[in-house]
């Protein structure tokens, strides 16, 4: 595709702004580079090709530490007005790889709750930032609520069962729980965020350095897609914290799952424009009938605008979700109600709309859009992994019903 793809979707221009749009310029420069060029090599020895492409993007972009502030040696977008830029990041590497892109966005999103402003926590930012500033390529993990145990009566989270608890004394925590799925990434975490219970069954959030003693990691977990994050089932048992590693600040968990649920999307709005890219080309030199271009067939022409389409209404939502952030004097921030339950609302309907695209291409290419060296298949594995780490079984119904509860007052849960 020769055209600029971020040109064909229609948008007031003044949610990118001109240096969004440059450092994204470096970035797709580094997707075409460092991946798309070598997409077939890539697929032949992903774990390898996926780490060197990581590091350059780490370390030669900046993108590893690029939320912390820069007098603690981060690159200082840190603010609420780089929501926007955050996620056209995101786009342009999920365009390559939406498993790099997943990386990046679990670690932005945990750095929402302590480096960004106005909610930027100084100690933790100085704490932390040698771990994210050094020239070694670290990975942060998330821990959410979800489903409950049999036989346990755990804490709930809007309807979600927390079932990692955290006790005080002194200046030190103690954090202990069990068989704990990450939604990514637990096999090597340098750093684990997890919203456990307090004494109280209060929700906070709590930050592990990923070589505390008392951390168990199970055995690699199976799954669709994400192939180079690697994930696994987390024990802690009395887990001993810093005081200051324990974010009690009211609403912060609210503020996790809007975060997680708008860079989340940028990643697979940038997965569906790689996917975009790939169906131009292909259709552009596909011959039916011995004569015709296949995107001149009626037909297929209309499965390209279904495809067109989903991409177009999923890059919107996430671009409007994004400047709501960057504006919260309009819309509350990101903790707010309206704004913890659009968000969700929000992730999960691009995601879906996502994966309609994904499939949608799948049918028209057939057997060249499933097959592994095409690029199409990767893809809607990523995506379709993103998807369940947001919505997976049941994982809809509380979303529906915080939505439910923030509009129509409902009290279901």
């Amino acid at each position: 595709m020769k055209k600029d793809i971020n040109q064909l979707f229609v948008y007031p221009k003044s949610w990118v702004s001109t240096e969004t749009k440059e450092i994204a310029a470096s970035v797709r420069q580094w997707a075409n580079k460092e991946v798309i060029a070598k997409r077939i090599d890539y697929q032949e020895d992903y774990k390898k090709l996926f780490s060197e492409a990581r590091k350059k993007l780490a370390f030669d972009i900046g993108c590893q530490g690029l939320m912390l502030p820069e007098d603690s040696g981060g690159f200082g977008f840190n603010r609420l007005t780089d929501a926007p830029l955050l996620i056209s990041i995101l786009k342009e590497i999920s365009r390559a790889d939406a498993g790099i892109g997943f990386v990046h966005a679990l670690e932005y999103t945990v750095f929402s709750i302590f480096a960004i402003e106005p909610v930027m926590n100084p100690e933790l930012c100085g704490k932390l930032a040698p771990l994210f500033c050094s020239k070694t390529l670290k990975t942060v993990s998330l821990i959410l609520p979800g489903f409950g145990k049999k036989g346990i009566d755990d804490p709930l989270f809007e309807g979600r069962s927390v079932r990692a608890r955290i006790q005080t004394a002194d200046e030190k925590c103690m954090l202990s729980g069990r068989d704990l799925r990450p939604i990514g990434c637990g096999a090597d975490a340098a750093l684990f965020c997890v919203i456990c219970s307090d004494a109280n069954e209060q929700p906070c959030v709590a930050l592990v350095p990923g070589d505390s003693a008392g951390i168990t990691r199970h055995e690699t977990i199976r799954k669709t897609g994400l192939d180079g994050c690697d994930n696994a089932d987390i024990d802690f048992e009395n887990v001993q914290l810093p005081k200051e590693n324990v974010i009690t600040r009211n609403r912060a968990a609210y503020e996790l799952y809007a975060w997680l649920n708008l860079l989340l999307a940028g990643v697979s709005v940038g997965a569906c424009m790689g996917i975009l890219e790939i169906v131009s080309a292909w259709s552009g030199k596909r011959i039916i009938k011995g004569k015709n271009l296949l995107k001149d067939n009626p037909l297929c022409a209309a499965v390209l605008a279904d495809v067109y389409e989903e991409i177009a209404i999923a890059w919107l939502l996430t671009h409007n979700l994004a400047n709501s952030f960057a504006n919260p004097g309009e819309w509350g921030n990101s903790s707010s109600p309206l704004i913890f339950s659009v968000s969700q609302m929000l992730g999960r309907r691009v995601q879906e709309s996502a994966i309609r695209a994904i499939n949608r291409t799948m049918e028209l290419m057939a057997s060249e859009g499933y097959a592994t060296e095409g690029g199409v298949e990767k893809m809607w594995r990523d995506v379709k992994t993103i998807q369940s780490c947001l919505c997976g079984p049941g994982g809809e119904v509380p979303t529906k019903l915080d939505v439910a509860k923030c509009i129509f007052d409902s009290q279901t849960i």
